[in-house]
């Protein structure tokens, strides 16, 4: 009899213990996984704000998206938002530029313009360009009331500059004899490119004097 009590008992404490045992193995591998859990939460987010830290900033990504399309002159309501899906990230800049309103998109990570369109549809794809080479207005307006009058004076003479197309000229207008003229210089040559009068009537060769 005290051999059974004996072994009822040692059976009671090796259950106890292998229960203990099983309950600190189970408690070990809870607080194993909720580690690695807690572990790659702080990894992906270490991840994420080293990405972050790679961006350029907005004000870096505007400065960028102003030099492509005014160079040095001054825009309005400029605002830059980062846009993260897709390929790549980059930055959706918008802003008002003379009299337009112009999105350009910036890569986030090298601060290169990617595409710049304004309100009215059109496409840049080079940048800004200062004029410097420009003829001016005046020389313009000198160049074609030269090419229809000589040295004949004009009036309401005007000229505006037009940037669209394959390449930049003025359109110069005026009033001389009888009639009124439109005429087109080439804003980097300087050379007429085309005038015609307000009767329909074209000229292809420069005022001569009449000996």
């Amino acid at each position: 009899m005290k051999f059974n009590s004996l072994a009822t008992k040692s059976l009671t404490v090796c259950a106890a213990l292998s229960l203990a045992l099983v309950g600190c193995g189970g408690q070990a591998q809870t607080s194993t996984t909720e580690q690695k859990s807690e572990e790659q939460v702080t990894r992906s987010a270490d991840e994420e704000a080293t990405a972050s830290a790679d961006y350029v900033d907005e004000d870096v990504a505007i400065a960028a998206a102003r030099a492509y399309i005014a160079g040095v002159n001054d825009i309005s309501d400029a605002k830059a938002e980062l846009v993260e899906g897709g390929d790549a990230p980059h930055y959706v800049v918008t802003f008002h530029f003379d009299d337009a309103d112009y999105t350009v998109e910036v890569d986030a990570l090298t601060g290169k313009v990617w595409s710049a369109t304004d309100s009215y549809g059109t496409t840049y794809d080079e940048p800004y360009k200062e004029n410097d080479s420009y003829i001016t207005s005046e020389e313009a307006i000198k160049t074609a009331s030269a090419y229809i009058a000589g040295e004949n004076n004009v009036s309401n003479a005007e000229a505006e500059l037009v940037e669209d197309g394959d390449a930049p000229h003025y359109v110069v207008t005026f009033h001389f004899d009888d009639a009124d003229y439109t005429v087109e210089v080439d804003a980097l040559t300087g050379d007429v490119w085309s005038a015609t009068d307000s009767y329909g009537t074209t000229y292809d060769e420069p005022y001569q004097v009449n000996d």
